[in-house]
C-alpha cells in the first residue's frame, strides 16, 4: 500500500529499471481504471486508483492534492505516461 507520503515523493524519485512482466500488470490495470477509454484519468477515476490502494481521499481538497502529484504536466488530466512514472516511482505495486 502506497503512503500519503510516498505517493507525494513519487514524482521526485527517479525511475528504477521496469520488469516487462510488471508493466503488462500496469497496463491491465490501467484499461480497468481508464473506464471511459479516452487514454487519460480523470479526478473520478482516479479517486478509484485510490481506493484500490487503500487510501481514502475523503475530500476533494485530499484528492486534488494527490491527483496534481501524479499528473505531472499539470494539464488537469493523468496520461499512461504520467501514471506509469508515478507508479514505478512510487510504493504503489
Amino acid at each position: 500500500m502506497v503512503t500519503r507520503r510516498g505517493l507525494d515523493l513519487a514524482a521526485e524519485a527517479p525511475l528504477p529499471e521496469i520488469d516487462p512482466d510488471e508493466e503488462a500488470d500496469v497496463d491491465m490495470m490501467w484499461a480497468i481504471w481508464d473506464k471511459n477509454g479516452d487514454g487519460e484519468l480523470d479526478t473520478f477515476e482516479f479517486k478509484d486508483v485510490l481506493i484500490s490502494l487503500g487510501i481514502e481521499a475523503d475530500n476533494s481538497d485530499e484528492l486534488n492534492h494527490y491527483y496534481s502529484q501524479v499528473d505531472a504536466d499539470g494539464s488537469g488530466l493523468v496520461n499512461k505516461e504520467e501514471f506509469k512514472n508515478w507508479w514505478f516511482s512510487s510504493s504503489a505495486k
